[in-house]
């Protein structure tokens, strides 16, 4: 038996049997047997279909069902029995990394989480400390346009020069040079 679990968001436009994928004579074909491809195409499948597995295997289908139809995903809060197992298979199959890279803490590897906490602990961590960190460099940038706007009213409002309006504004001797090199570009 030849099984299929299809992940795309198209449907399944290959071959289904093996006669279809062979360049077989017509006069040989009564000697051949044509074996059927089972293709199970998971994001396609009913949400009712989805909810009669009895396995972790369930969110993971709800995961694909989801992402075609909705374009999002709300995660279940259903426990995960064999939580990175199913991590892995995800980081496999959606290849985004993260899931594999995901540590759980003791004990919840062997149940007792679901994607929401996931999701929203493991997953959005890492957009939250980027959303942190771009803000910092984003305030960083702007305190830096701040001083090389005051630097250029300094110099052309009163002529001083460069090194007078730093040192004006008390910039350090070790920032200068690039204070400097930003006032020319």
């Amino acid at each position: 038996m030849t099984l299929v679990l299809y992940f795309g968001e198209d449907h399944w436009n290959r071959h289904r049997s093996l006669l279809d994928c062979l360049k077989v004579p017509e006069e040989l074909k009564p000697y051949v047997s044509d074996y059927k491809i089972n293709v199970f195409e998971i994001a396609w499948l009913e949400p009712e279909t989805v909810a009669k597995f009895k396995s972790d295997f369930r969110i993971v289908a709800d995961y694909f069902v989801r992402m075609r139809r909705d374009k999002t995903y709300e995660p279940s809060r259903e426990t995960i029995r064999h939580v990175h197992e199913v991590l892995q298979l995800m980081a496999e199959l959606t290849k985004d990394r993260r899931f594999a890279e995901i540590q759980l803490p003791p004990g919840s590897a062997e149940g007792g989480t679901n994607m929401c906490e996931v999701i929203d602990r493991y997953l959005n961590k890492g957009r939250a400390e980027g959303r942190e960190e771009g803000l910092a460099e984003g305030r960083e940038k702007g305190l830096i346009d701040g001083i090389v706007t005051s630097l250029k009213n300094l110099i052309a409002n009163t002529g001083m020069s460069p090194a007078q309006a730093m040192a004006a504004l008390g910039i350090m001797e070790s920032e200068r040079d690039k204070y400097a090199s930003l006032l020319t570009s």
